[in-house]
C-alpha cells in the first residue's frame, strides 16, 4: 500500500539542487519569473490559483534572498544582480509567451504542447522546493 503511494513521487524525473551559490541564484531567479507570469495569467483569466502562485514566488524570492550573500564569497563565476534581473525576465517572458499560446493558439496541438510547456517549467521550479 506504501509502495503505491510513493509511486507518483519515484516517477517525476528528479531535479538535483544545483550546489554553487550562483548555479542556486539562477535557479532561483528563473522560478521567479516564472511564478510572476503564472500569478499575473491566473488574475487575468480568472483568479483561481493566483495566490498559490503569488506564494509559489514568495518561496522562490525568499530563497534567492537567502542565496544572495554568498554570492559575493563564491569561488564560482557568480551572477550579477544584473544577470539574475535578467534571468527573471526572460523566464517570465518565455512563460508568458507558454501560457499565451497554451490559451489562445488557434492551432489545437500548438496549446496542448505549450499547455505541456508551462506545466513542465512549473514542475521544474516546484522539484526545487521541499514539500511541494
Amino acid at each position: 500500500m506504501i509502495v503505491l503511494a510513493l509511486l507518483p513521487a519515484l516517477a517525476a524525473p528528479a531535479t538535483a539542487m544545483p550546489l554553487s551559490p550562483g548555479a542556486r541564484a539562477e535557479a532561483f531567479a528563473t522560478c521567479i519569473g516564472t511564478y510572476t507570469a503564472q500569478a499575473a495569467h491566473l488574475r487575468l483569466s480568472n483568479g483561481a490559483g493566483a495566490e498559490a502562485a503569488e506564494a509559489r514566488q514568495a518561496a522562490f524570492r525568499a530563497l534567492a534572498e537567502a542565496v544572495a550573500p554568498h554570492l559575493a564569497t563564491a569561488s564560482d563565476s557568480a551572477p550579477s544582480e544584473i544577470d539574475l534581473r535578467a534571468r527573471v525576465v526572460e523566464a517570465r517572458m518565455a512563460q508568458r509567451a507558454r501560457l499565451s499560446d497554451a490559451s489562445f493558439h488557434p492551432d489545437a496541438g500548438r496549446r496542448a504542447r505549450a499547455a505541456d510547456a508551462a506545466a513542465e517549467s512549473r514542475a521544474a521550479c516546484d522539484r526545487l522546493l521541499l514539500g511541494a
